[in-house]
């Protein structure tokens, strides 16, 4: 199971445990006007905390918490509406949740429940088959697509469905993901999430014995070797475009649930990002302008910045975290997080190498990146050296 156990042990002693913050069930408010951080809306309306519930304890132990939850949920929220349950992400990732772990939120002896579940679930079907294809380009898109494809894989007469979510799905992760793999908003997470995503989503093809498009196999084929390019020594992620560093374990249990075995992609350039190594000492440097607006999550100024990790220590750093915000990392801070200051590069008078903007938005800044690797001899053997220039600070500084 991918689950974070912690937090499914958190959700059966009453609580929920979001990015640090502990958030007891009975005092949570899930109405379309409650506003929490969006790091915790997600977990909140995703349904994501399902898969750390079921990660727990066995099943038994787990269907009592799943069905409170999900009924103080369906109570506020009747019908599809707005708010932040309703952004076509988190209906996504919601719907295919409630599918996948339809034996812990169906499997009870609630039948008023099981009913209303069982409405709920047709009714954000329905929903995304409207909304999907008009959502933005990047994972949000590729979630609601998700979420209509296995619907139509699960519900009864669901084939319509089903191939015009195949059609949908395949665009949106070929307007999301780039050549070699790498998702365009360059955030380790959503690459986390989106191999999640589509193994969920197989598990479902798996489950009914229909085969899949062959393009779903091959993207979460194309997505694992760029995520394993940015883990450390100690297995890690590295800090990039506003993520913390997403612990071992949970990209461990995302691969090996993949069943992908690979190898970290060697030229992650594209991706925006060049890795070395040389014995135990690894160099993550990010050698491109942040992600477009389009498709920025939390978009961070941090062109040039580097991290720096010697086996399982880790040396230089970058701070990090600001998608996390809300949680343990006060709400106030977030926005520093994504300035150029929190990285490990070369800041000028203390001012961002591209502007930082509101809702996780980048303005003007960085638009080239120039970078030369070569090779050099030296001291009877070869060593990597590396050099890299950004245009961000020329309008200010000439």
């Amino acid at each position: 199971n991918r689950g974070d156990r912690a937090a499914g042990t958190a959700l059966r002693a009453g609580h929920f445990l979001i990015h640090g913050a502990r958030l007891p069930i009975a005092n949570l408010d899930f109405a379309p006007a409650a506003r929490h951080a969006p790091g915790i809306e997600r977990v909140l309306h995703s349904f994501s905390w399902l898969s750390d519930l079921a990660a727990s304890a066995p099943r038994a132990d787990c269907i009592v918490v799943a069905e409170r939850i999900t009924t103080q949920w369906l109570h506020a929220n009747r019908a599809p509406g707005k708010g932040p349950a309703w952004e076509v992400e988190h209906a996504g990732l919601r719907l295919v949740a409630w599918l996948v772990h339809a034996p812990l939120v169906l499997a009870g002896h609630d039948k008023t429940l099981k009913s209303r579940l069982l409405t709920a679930i047709a009714e954000a079907a329905a929903w995304l088959d409207k909304k999907a294809p008009r959502a933005g380009a990047g994972f949000g898109q590729v979630a609601g697509w998700a979420g209509i494809v296995a619907a139509g894989l699960l519900l009864p007469h669901g084939k319509p469905r089903r191939l015009f979510g195949e059609a949908g799905l395949v665009k949106a992760l070929g307007d999301m993901v780039g050549e070699d793999g790498g998702v365009l908003s360059r955030c380790p997470a959503a690459q986390l999430d989106a191999i999640r995503l589509l193994t969920d989503l197989l598990a479902c093809y798996e489950a009914v014995e229909i085969t899949p498009p062959p393009a779903l196999d091959v993207m979460r084929e194309l997505l694992v070797p760029p995520l394993l390019a940015l883990r450390h020594g100690d297995g890690a992620l590295g800090s990039w475009q506003g993520q913390g560093a997403i612990p071992a374990d949970r990209v461990a249990a995302v691969i090996e649930a993949s069943g992908i075995r690979t190898r970290p992609l060697t030229n992650t350039a594209n991706w925006g990002y060049h890795r070395i190594r040389a014995g135990d000492t690894l160099l993550q440097f990010d050698t491109a302008p942040p992600p477009r607006s389009r498709h920025a999550r939390v978009g961070c100024a941090s062109t040039l910045a580097f991290e720096l990790s010697d086996g399982p220590a880790r040396i230089i750093v970058n701070c990090g975290g600001a998608a996390l915000a809300g949680g343990q990392v006060p709400a106030r801070i977030g926005q520093g997080l994504r300035a150029t200051a929190a990285f490990s590069t070369l800041v000028l008078d203390n001012a961002n190498s591209t502007a930082v903007l509101l809702h996780g938005q980048l303005g003007k800044g960085v638009e080239t990146v120039a970078v030369e690797r070569r090779m050099v001899a030296g001291r009877g053997r070869e060593a990597t050296r590396i050099e890299a220039a950004h245009d961000g600070y020329a309008a200010r500084f000439g």
